[in-house]
């Protein structure tokens, strides 16, 4: 799939409502959850980005870079209906969207 700026733009923000999965822009709201599942010592030897122990400081500054900014950039909370939040899913564009270089991963850094 491609989108054009203006396309990706109209998205704004972007949800998708499955029968049972819920996917939305990440929240400040999120950090609470984000801590918990990333905070365990057996989910965070999954993540090379991610330390261990997980600072609450270091979670909110990750949040927030992966809050939408109506950008090339962006963090999504998976929700499962019955459980709630399970974990996230981030992509971004290095170029802005200029070239075909999206990446798809776990909480990209803000600075990557």
């Amino acid at each position: 799939m491609i989108l054009t700026p203006e396309q990706w733009t109209a998205l704004n923000p972007l949800i998708f409502d499955g029968a049972r999965v819920h996917i939305q822009p990440i929240q400040t709201s999120d950090v609470d959850v984000f801590l918990d599942i990333n905070g365990r010592e057996s989910v965070s030897k999954n993540f090379a980005t991610w330390p261990y122990p997980l600072p609450r400081d270091y979670v909110e500054r990750r949040v927030a870079g992966m809050r939408w900014k109506n950008g090339w950039r962006c963090g999504f909370a998976i929700d499962v209906s019955g459980i709630g939040m399970i974990g996230g899913i981030s992509f971004g564009s290095p170029s802005q969207g200029g070239k075909q270089d999206m990446e798809i991963g776990y909480g990209l850094h803000p600075d990557h």
